[in-house]
């Protein structure tokens, strides 16, 4: 069963960013944001095995996100996925080099500090 059926599924905006060390007025600061781009996605559902499943895991309380292959930048693992107004650190990063078409994104969402 393919991973995507129709372009019509991706229907979600997501916004890929960073955190650098940036200038502001001459002094250095961390975690300067910013944006990469903004894509559309279909944000996957998870069964409630496989909630079960992941609980302990690193892939408790995860969200797949599935993007087009081509993208306007490299998409990296140090990014973070901005949805709905949360954030997502990317656990694991699957481009699709053999057919080139989709890349899947396990996000798993950020702390509150």
């Amino acid at each position: 069963m393919p991973l995507v059926n129709s372009i019509s599924q991706l229907n979600e905006p997501i916004t890929l960013v960073s955190y650098t060390m940036g200038n502001v007025i001459g002094v250095p600061v961390s975690n300067v944001r910013k944006e990469h781009f903004t894509t559309w996605a279909l944000v996957l559902s998870q069964y409630l095995s496989e909630v079960r499943a992941s609980v302990g895991t690193k892939l408790e309380d995860t969200v797949t996100f599935v993007v087009r292959y081509d993208q306007p930048e490299t998409i990296l693992n140090s990014w973070r996925i901005e949805w709905q107004g949360k954030k997502y650190d990317i656990v694991k990063l699957t481009p699709d080099t053999a057919k080139k078409q989709w890349t899947t994104i396990i996000g798993k969402p950020v702390a509150n500090k």
